[in-house]
């Protein structure tokens, strides 16, 4: 039931191929002898061996499953190394088909789909194309492409209206400027920046007058802390205040069921919303020390 209740298999299937493209890939990881990973190792061996008396075993089942997921993107890293040609393909491919997600996405507009969990479909091929011309040697008229569908996501994102993904968006943004693009295409983009945040600001639509308002908000020196983070800051307090209580951890996916219990918890008993505190509050020191 805990695994229905938690919907793992519906909403984790990215994940669940990934965790199967792992399988493929085991072989790889293992003959690998970087920091970052033996240290990712260690942490989802901390969080499986966790699951273990875990107040929700569903929940805990699909953080494990989001915290393998990761491990596949490295195999395949691993796999295609240095090929400009793959990467070069893959970030085309991946940028427009996100490009193309956008419209498609904004013209349905579904209700009950979460803005800040929408804004990583675009961020993803963001990073994508600008990781590939920083790294990369490609041609001018690839680079100029690439910051075509760069500018395009950071809009999508800017219509989400979630402030975290707007600022990993403009900083991809701004690294693609400083180091992934040549000194005439900085022009390009800063001319592209100046039409974009005019056409977002003339055509006012629910999207973006809400993106705007939650920016200012931010910057509201009259509303209190809580109200202008959303209760991010909340949900962090509560968060230390169970690891206070519980430095060993409550278990993995417990965080939403142990900060339920604190006096002050935000009574829709949110998810953490910053990873750190979450690891801290389920897996305790050995957890947060990873």
């Amino acid at each position: 039931n805990g695994l229905i209740a938690s919907s793992i298999w519906r909403f984790n299937t990215i994940n669940v191929l990934l965790v199967a493209t792992l399988l493929t890939q085991l072989a790889r990881l293992i003959r690998r002898r970087d920091a970052h990973t033996a240290i990712w190792l260690v942490l989802l061996g901390v969080m499986t061996a966790m699951l273990v008396g875990a107040p929700d075993i569903g929940l805990g089942v699909a953080e494990v499953l989001g915290a393998v997921a990761p491990l596949a993107l490295v195999g395949i890293c691993a796999r295609v190394g240095a090929d400009v040609v793959a990467w070069r393909g893959a970030a085309e491919v991946v940028g427009v088909l996100g490009a193309m997600l956008g419209p498609l996405y904004y013209l349905r507009s579904p209700a009950d789909l979460n803005p800040n969990s929408v804004s990583f479909a675009f961020l993803a091929p963001l990073f994508l194309v600008t990781v590939v011309p920083i790294f990369f040697e490609v041609s001018g008229r690839v680079r100029a492409r690439f910051l075509v569908l760069a500018c395009t996501h950071v809009a999508w994102v800017f219509l989400t209206a979630s402030r975290g993904a707007l600022l990993m968006a403009l900083v991809a943004l701004c690294a693609l400027a400083i180091a992934g693009i040549e000194a005439r295409q900085r022009l390009l983009l800063a001319l592209a920046a100046v039409v974009t945040i005019m056409v977002l600001a003339t055509q006012v639509t629910a999207s973006n007058s809400s993106t705007l308002r939650r920016v200012g908000k931010l910057f509201n020196s009259e509303q209190t802390v809580d109200s202008r983070t959303s209760g991010r800051t909340l949900l962090i307090r509560n968060g230390l205040e169970v690891f206070r209580d519980n430095p060993g951890g409550v278990g993995t996916g417990g965080f939403i069921p142990a900060t339920a219990l604190v006096v002050n918890a935000d009574r829709n008993h949110r998810d953490a919303h910053a990873a750190w505190v979450k690891v801290l509050t389920e897996n305790g020191v050995a957890g947060g020390g990873l």
